[in-house]
């Protein structure tokens, strides 16, 4: 099916979504790497509450975004802007950068998981690190929240 992210109520009641999604159970909203491709202009905030307010009890919300760790990393700050200004002018048109609670608001009246709102690698701290981390894997946050 094809739909528009920043439309969710239409997608949410598309016939296919409601064919496969029985939302009077917990279910999971997977938001990878989609958030960021929205200006602020286009409300995220708003859009991505209208996806939490969708779902019942007990689902459980993933988010992996850019972000900007402007207060935690000066440095990955600059790369982070830089980044951001290099996606502008591409192909791809969007990417916004957004600061650590920026992206913790897209979870707001959820229960964080443990770890919490951390880099991607931080989820599996014991798992086997295959290669060193890249400069891009120090300005995503992963973070996943379950719906009380």
């Amino acid at each position: 099916m094809e739909a528009d992210l920043r439309e969710p109520h239409r997608l949410l009641a598309h016939p296919e979504v409601v064919r496969h999604i029985d939302f009077d159970r917990p279910c999971a909203l997977l938001q990878s790497g989609t958030m960021h491709h929205l200006a602020d202009d286009e409300n995220p905030g708003e859009i991505m509450r209208a996806y939490r307010d969708a779902l019942p009890s007990g689902s459980y919300v993933a988010v992996c975004h850019f972000w900007d760790p402007a207060e935690e990393s000066p440095e990955d700050s600059a790369f982070a802007k830089e980044m951001q200004q290099r996606l502008t002018g591409s192909t791809m048109g969007t990417g916004r950068f957004r600061t650590r609670a920026e992206i913790a608001a897209f979870l707001d009246g959820l229960e964080t998981v443990d770890p919490g709102l951390v880099m991607l690698h931080e989820w599996w701290p014991e798992g086997p690190r295959i290669a060193p981390l890249t400069q891009m894997d120090k300005v995503f946050l992963s973070g996943v929240a379950r719906k009380p």
